[in-house]
C-alpha cells in the first residue's frame, strides 16, 4: 500500500512536470512567433525605408531630367533663331553678289 501511494505520489509529479514543461514549450513557442513576427515588422519597414529613398532619389532624377529638358527646348529655340539669322545673312550675301555682278557688269 505504501509502495502504490509512492506512485501515485511519483505519477503526480510527473504529470506536474509534463504540464510545466508543456506550459514552458508553449510560452517559448508563443515568444518565437511574436519574436518572428517582430522580424517581420523589421523587415517591412526596412523596404518601406528603402522604396521612400528610392522615390525620393526618383524625384530628384526626374527634376534633373525635367531641367535637362527645359535647357534643350531653350536650345533648340536658340538653334532655330540662329538658323533664321544665317538664311537671313545667305540672302544679304547673294543679293550683295549679285549687286556686284550687276555693277561689274555695267562697268
Amino acid at each position: 500500500l505504501q509502495q502504490l501511494t509512492k506512485l501515485q505520489e511519483e505519477a503526480r509529479r510527473l504529470r506536474t512536470e509534463a504540464r510545466e514543461a508543456k506550459e514552458q514549450r508553449d510560452s517559448a513557442v508563443a515568444a518565437q512567433k511574436e519574436l518572428e513576427a517582430k522580424v517581420e515588422d523589421l523587415q517591412r519597414g526596412q523596404e518601406a525605408q528603402r522604396l521612400a529613398g528610392m522615390d525620393k532619389k526618383n524625384a530628384e532624377l526626374h527634376k534633373q531630367i525635367e531641367a535637362v529638358e527645359s535647357k534643350n527646348a531653350d536650345l533648340n529655340d536658340e538653334n532655330h533663331d540662329l538658323r533664321k539669322y544665317i538664311d537671313r545673312l545667305l540672302v544679304q550675301l547673294l543679293e550683295l553678289d549679285v549687286t556686284a555682278i550687276e555693277r561689274a557688269a555695267i562697268d
